[in-house]
């Protein structure tokens, strides 16, 4: 049972939802997966908490910067629809954190060790 078969009786509005809501998804995972990897590397050892706050902002800039790029002009004008972006962007992000840090904290993960000079 592919998704071909589970969209063969819908309309062309559902298909067209379920297959943005797959999107996103896609795309959310692979964000996640790359900040995850990029975040690991940047803290190394260092406890400094705005490099750690860094990394969020600006891997969820990024990301809602790209997000408004695809946004209709007529749906920009809602401060809503900006505020919600960059809200979704953040949190995501966010979330990864605290979960890598826990993740390190309980020595599931180890923090990047750079070569020794």
């Amino acid at each position: 049972m592919g998704v071909d078969s589970l969209l063969a009786g819908s309309g062309a509005w559902t298909q067209a939802l379920l297959l943005q809501a797959i999107r996103r998804i896609v795309v959310g995972t692979v964000c996640c997966f790359l900040f995850g990897v990029t975040y690991r590397y940047i803290i190394r050892q260092d406890p400094n908490p705005h490099l750690r706050s860094g990394a969020v902002g600006a891997f969820a800039l990024t990301r809602s910067l790209s997000q408004l790029e695809t946004i209709q002009v007529s749906e920009l004008t809602s401060a809503v629809t900006l505020g919600m972006v960059m809200i979704e962007s953040f949190g995501l992000f966010l979330s990864v954190r605290l979960v890598l840090d826990l993740g390190l904290k309980q020595q599931w993960l180890k923090p990047f060790v750079g070569m020794a000079d």
